[in-house]
């Protein structure tokens, strides 16, 4: 809700199990998705920029060694295995680790890759502005997520050029975040 509350809901007869407590905020987060560490269900989201491990059959909110805080997520955290994978809008992919709270990896592009596309955008700086959101390919070891118009969204006038990455669907590796292509 617009408070941040998570209500955990039984599927059998529709009673509310527990509820956990948020604050008001009203940014663009969407979607919970869930994480299983030794026998207990998690619900994995942003609130507040900060990413919130709830226990779905208590609330009870569990908290990291170290936390981790995001801005500017408006698509649902991935996990495989005790990784989130956080695609912000804005900024580059990140993966951390749910055990702990350590960061895995950024999104990086090999130098000689880098160097071509920068020449083919006009030297102009890489966007990653998620927005549809992405899912995991395990069978390719990928992650692969869409992106958003370049801006200014509604006119066109001071985006001129190719607009790398913009109204593109892009891959990085699931395993150390390198980027491995992209379809515009």
């Amino acid at each position: 809700d617009g408070y941040k509350n998570l209500y955990v809901i039984s599927l059998i007869d529709g009673k509310k199990i527990c509820t956990n407590k948020g604050q008001n905020d009203r940014a663009p987060y969407r979607g919970i998705s869930l994480y299983k560490f030794e026998k207990v269900v998690y619900a994995v989201f942003i609130r507040q920029n900060y990413l919130q491990l709830v226990n779905i059959e208590n609330c009870k909110s569990h908290k990291l060694k170290k936390e981790i805080i995001v801005k500017d997520v408006v698509s649902p955290i991935l996990i495989h295995n005790s990784k989130a994978i956080i695609l912000p809008n804005g900024t580059n992919p990140l993966a951390y680790d749910l055990t702990n709270g350590e960061l895995l990896w950024k999104v990086s592009i090999e130098p000689e890759q880098k160097k071509l596309l920068k020449k083919y955008n006009l030297g102009n700086k890489f966007h990653w502005d998620v927005w549809g959101g992405g899912t995991l390919d395990l069978k390719y070891n990928q992650v692969i997520f869409s992106t958003a118009n370049a801006k200014p969204s509604f006119v066109s006038k001071g985006r001129e050029g190719p607009n790398l990455f913009y109204n593109s669907v892009v891959s990085i590796n699931l395993e150390n975040g390198k980027y491995n292509w992209h379809f515009q």
